[in-house]
């Protein structure tokens, strides 16, 4: 007989202030036509790969494995893998299943725990957050019931650290997990929680290990069945994440290696050796309408820097910048005056793959030269630059991915932009697709008008004035 719980009450997920999530998106591709599933090592090793991109990542964010994933909004995409958005910003990431299947990978913490919950999710699966009230609750869709290989459904896996119980909230269920728990729905959607290993109970109803229930949630309450044997544990991809997602880490919860906290206007400081992936988070407050320079050099002759600037409240992009200079050795941001509030400089290294030492420094300087703007070829295929904003004018030249452009003017519907390409000083037309060309705030000198907001200046009358009053956002690391 099912356990019965009239009681609506759960834990959600906290504010983002407390709040940490990363997710990692790979994907894989499967025979959907003949409904076959791929041999379950081809799974694993996507995801064993997927994790070595994005096993260093702050919580809050999300990072990109391998292949595609589809995000809103647009203007938030992927590129490539390694790439990283904080969740705030994203009203939801889907894993693709046609052609390829989808993961993502998320570092959970709740508001009085420090210690991380990991979630993977994998297969046809839509994630959402809520943020439309104080706390933030994460709605999970499994879309195909297509099997990805031996007894592993589409669904999620959840983890906590050896010896730790967290608890999270899937679709309104509480969920306690003191290890490893599969979780996956049923076509009329009813979750499925398998436990994997160590302790894991659905609204009050402990599973052992090697069991499943069934939970239907209605206006009633929610409801949970017997425990039941469960094939999910059997699951060779199972069997691996039990040990492969400990891997996940947070350099900037560990006191010994983090690269967060507050950053003083000209007070410049040499920050610690950072590793590929690691993204240090400085921030600071203003009170009045200031001018404000960041400035960014590496130390290590290997490192790349990139910079951005986001509102602390919301890691809404505000500024960001790759290259001051052709020597790839610094980046700066000279945003027009910022509104009142609290701002957090994010900076990394570029498509998180170099590493070494840097040298931050914060000013209030009013005569801040900005870079020149420019635009990255992002599409792997590359784009095509033509004579005209026309695909039927003549071809100019392929621009390969990693091209580089000075970006010239728009055309009048805002879909075409004129560039002038680095290596070549040839120029010509591209479509303004964000999933082709990526372009470093060419706003700035008002030639260009962007369809979305990302990166405008607080005054630009296209978005309105930033909010203000935005409480703090970094991360402290973990006592010891």
């Amino acid at each position: 007989m099912p356990h019965q719980t009239l009681s609506t009450r759960f834990i959600s997920f906290v504010t983002a202030l407390y709040l940490g999530i990363t997710l990692i998106v790979a994907s894989y591709t499967f025979l959907h036509a003949q409904g076959t599933p791929v041999d379950c090592a081809t799974v694993v090793q996507k995801m064993r790969i997927a994790i070595a991109q994005c096993g260093e990542i702050n919580t809050n964010w999300v990072c990109y494995g391998e292949t595609q994933a589809s995000v809103s909004p647009v203007e938030y995409r992927f590129f490539r893998p390694s790439d990283r958005r904080p969740l705030p910003v994203l009203e939801d990431v889907h894993t693709q299943i046609d052609p390829e299947e989808g993961i993502v990978l998320m570092n959970l913490r709740a508001s009085d725990q420090w210690d991380p919950v990991r979630v993977i999710l994998f297969g046809d699966v839509d994630v959402t957050p809520d943020t439309s009230q104080s706390s933030l609750a994460i709605t999970m869709r499994v879309e195909n019931g297509t099997l990805l290989c031996n007894e592993t459904p589409s669904g999620m896996v959840v983890q906590t650290d050896e010896g730790e119980q967290s608890t999270i909230t899937i679709n309104g269920v509480p969920i306690v997990v003191g290890s490893t728990a599969y979780i996956t729905t049923l076509p009329d959607g009813r979750l499925v929680v398998a436990n994997l290993e160590g302790s894991v109970s659905v609204n009050g109803v402990p599973i052992p290990p090697g069991k499943q229930v069934v939970v239907t949630v209605t206006p009633d309450g929610i409801f949970v069945s017997e425990p039941e044997d469960s094939t999910l544990p059997d699951s060779a991809v199972s069997q691996d994440l039990v040990v492969s997602l400990r891997e996940v880490t947070n350099s900037n919860e560990a006191p010994a290696t983090a690269c967060t906290g507050r950053i003083d206007f000209d007070r410049p400081f040499v920050a610690r050796n950072v590793d590929p992936g690691q993204e240090c988070l400085y921030e600071f407050c203003i009170d009045e309408e200031t001018p404000v320079s960041v400035q960014m050099q590496a130390v290590d002759g290997n490192m790349n820097p990139w910079l951005d600037l986001r509102l602390s409240s919301t890691l809404r992009l505000v500024d960001f910048n790759n290259d001051f200079t052709e020597e790839n050795t610094d980046a700066q941001l000279c945003p027009k005056p910022l509104a009142p509030g609290c701002y957090t400089i994010v900076a990394r290294t570029y498509h998180n793959t170099s590493a070494g030492r840097f040298r931050l420094k914060l000013t209030k300087d009013p005569l801040c030269t900005p870079p020149e703007p420019r635009c990255e070829v992002v599409k792997l295929s590359g784009v095509p630059m033509y004579a005209e904003p026309s695909e039927t004018s003549s071809l100019v030249r392929m621009l390969v991915e990693s091209t580089f452009a000075e970006p010239l003017a728009e055309n009048e519907t805002g879909e075409w932009l004129r560039v002038r390409e680095s290596r070549s000083n040839g120029e010509g037309w591209v479509r303004l697709d964000p999933h082709d060309i990526s372009c470093e705030l060419s706003a700035r000198d008002g030639t260009i008008n962007p369809a979305s907001c990302v990166g405008l200046y607080p005054d630009d009358p296209r978005c309105g004035p930033l909010p203000t009053g935005d409480p703090p956002l970094v991360p402290t690391p973990k006592p010891t």
